[in-house]
């Protein structure tokens, strides 16, 4: 019995009381690169889109069960509990220990005839490229206060050798009984970026939101800065420059003193292929 186990959705397929048949290859994404040919000159030219491309791969399981109608009933669990997975999902496995990425399942007619009939099926997906790791998802509090003297520096050390997107969120301090308000900051982040290392400070401007849309993101992964709720619920987005990703070691952050501000969070996002 193959010890190969992984999680789509909220649950790993073992406690489906399925198995993997077989230890999946290794699978690591491929640069996005166009080839363009030229006549009369020998070999191509390659074109870097800069990104890379989903990873497309293929899990066979069986259901394990010492009679037909336990295994069954299993199928149909699996089956009901799929229907329900619309889209990119949390993908983990045992050979990924504290990393985490999203998948979306590419075939699951197959698998529901598959599953019924044969006990056994091969799931089919499509994979993001970058793994992240799971503890660098979370919001860790920045020490800042309005009433530090020129603002707060925040110290982030990238492990991996891919570029980092974090996402930066500011709470704006406001009473329940104000009305929408603007407001603008500013901050300056110094990092390497395609083997650069540089300091370069940016403003948002007439930023708008109320008490409960009091938080502001800047999320450098999707290239955008936006108000929003608690629970993620958007508001209005700013047009302002974002950041670039922050290279491999270490970068900082420099957040300015605002009378604004009341906390602030960063999401490192660490990733690796």
């Amino acid at each position: 019995m193959a010890k190969y186990d992984f999680k789509f959705g909220d649950t790993w397929i073992s406690e489906f009381g399925a198995v993997c048949t077989e230890e999946p290859p290794i699978e690591i994404a491929q640069r996005d690169i166009t080839l363009i040919d030229i006549p009369g000159k020998d070999g191509s030219d390659c074109i870097d889109n800069g990104r890379y491309l989903n990873v497309e791969m293929s899990r066979t399981i069986a259901l394990v069960g010492r009679k037909p109608s336990t295994a069954n009933d299993k199928a149909i669990q699996l089956v009901n509990s799929f229907a329900y997975l619309h889209g990119y999902q949390t993908f983990e496995d045992t050979h990924h220990n504290g990393l985490t990425t999203e998948a979306v399942l590419v075939n699951f007619e197959d698998v529901i005839r598959s599953l019924r009939t044969m006990k056994t099926a091969t799931l089919k997906f499509s994979r993001k490229p970058y793994w992240y790791l799971k503890d660098s998802l979370e919001e860790q509090q920045v020490p800042y206060s309005s009433s530090i003297s020129g603002g707060v520096d925040v110290n982030l050390v990238n492990p991996y050798p891919s570029d980092a997107c974090p996402s930066i969120i500011f709470e704006v301090n406001t009473s329940p009984y104000s009305s929408d308000f603007t407001f603008r900051f500013t901050i300056s982040v110094s990092s390497t970026y395609n083997g650069v290392y540089s300091t370069k400070s940016y403003t948002f401007r007439n930023l708008k939101g109320n008490y409960v849309h009091r938080f502001v993101e800047i999320d450098i992964e999707n290239q955008r800065a936006f108000t929003r709720s608690a629970d993620g619920e958007f508001y209005k987005f700013c047009d302002s420059d974002i950041p670039k990703p922050l290279g491999p070691g270490e970068s900082v952050i420099h957040i300015d003193r605002s009378t604004d501000i009341s906390n602030v969070f960063i999401v490192p996002k660490w990733r690796c292929l």
